[in-house]
């Protein structure tokens, strides 16, 4: 069932501009390489490729660059995450 007037969403705010969609009155259709001549495949991910040992061994490193380096400003340190 439709209503003319839908109901107003109380989580959005009122001073917040409405948002509207549009689409274009167009279409365009382009021709282009077939799989057996342009790999779309991704590489794998970097994270899939890592030790355990290697993996810990950055997380210690960043671990160690956020305490000793960074600067953080001294009330925002608290919210500083650290890898385990």
């Amino acid at each position: 069932m439709f209503t003319a007037n839908p109901p107003t969403l109380s989580h959005r705010s009122a001073t917040a501009p409405a948002k509207r969609l549009a689409f274009a009155s167009n279409l365009s259709v382009y021709d282009t390489f077939p799989a057996t001549v342009y790999d779309r495949r991704s590489e794998p991910a970097t994270w899939s490729r890592l030790t355990p040992a290697l993996a810990q061994r950055i997380k210690e490193e960043l671990n160690s660059y956020k305490m000793e380096e960074m600067e953080v400003h001294a009330a925002s340190r608290v919210h500083t995450q650290f890898f385990v």
